[in-house]
């Protein structure tokens, strides 16, 4: 079995359960690890990387938990069909990522973009200064020509100077913050409400104006717990669902 997407480095300081479920994540984004295929067996991991099975055990208990993978007795662990966002609210995902893990082929269009020199309640969401400049940019996602999403991106165009320059419509703002800004997102602060489609928004998510849509916001920070963008993603709420599981201690 080919492993070579799993990348252990046993002198990090991060533990290693967490590289292989990274590993094994990232495949699973990338398209590497498609829906229904197996995942290495414990087994393959220990001998392969010369690691104990508690180490691997945890790694797929933490993707199992978050949805990604399912054990099925005496199968083994498969990457799991996707038909709800529901683990996607708690997981800093691209779309392009995303799309790939739906086995949708992804669009985006860039409705509008402006700099916006002062707004309270934006400027407050991303704890940045009066004086400052705001970049914000409106677009609209589609899954396989089908509108998915008609979303808001309000970044700091002073902390990623250029930013406004890059064609949003044909690069993931993840990859370009990553990439050019070395930005490595550690978590993010989600809420979800329910309101009434406006015209504008009804047009392009292609539903009936006052239909009921989620609006979910999003504040998404840095390795250094720094907020690195206010989203808004406005969606039909009778075309996505959202499931959870929920533990007990």
């Amino acid at each position: 079995m080919d492993l070579s997407y799993i990348n252990i480095n046993k002198y990090s300081a991060v533990p290693l359960f967490d590289q292989i479920r990274a590993s094994v994540l990232e495949a699973i984004k990338s398209g590497i690890l498609k829906p229904g295929d197996k995942v290495p067996t414990e087994d393959d991991i220990c001998k392969a990387f010369k690691v104990s099975r508690p180490v691997v055990r945890q790694a797929y208990s933490e993707l199992t938990k978050d949805g990604y993978v399912g054990r099925e007795r005496g199968r083994g662990t498969f990457v799991k069909e996707i038909d709800n966002r529901g683990i996607f609210m708690h997981s800093i995902t691209s779309f392009k990522e995303e799309m790939s893990m739906l086995g949708k082929t992804p669009r985006t269009e860039v409705l509008h973009s402006e700099i916006i020199e002062y707004d309270s309640k934006i400027f407050s969401k991303l704890n940045i200064p009066a004086g400052t400049r705001c970049y914000h940019a409106v677009r609209m996602r589609y899954a396989d020509d089908k509108p998915f999403e008609y979303t808001d991106n309000y970044l700091s165009l002073d902390k990623y100077p250029g930013l406004n320059e890059f064609d949003l419509g044909k690069n993931s703002l993840y990859d370009i913050l990553k990439k050019k800004y070395d930005v490595h997102f550690s978590k993010a602060k989600r809420s979800i409400r329910a309101t009434k489609a406006v015209s504008k928004i009804a047009e392009y998510l292609n539903i009936p104006k006052n239909t009921a849509i989620l609006v979910i916001e999003s504040i998404v920070y840095d390795q250094y717990d720094r907020p690195v963008e206010f989203c808004i993603e406005s969606i039909s709420g009778e075309s996505h669902r959202y499931d959870f599981d929920v533990y007990g201690e």
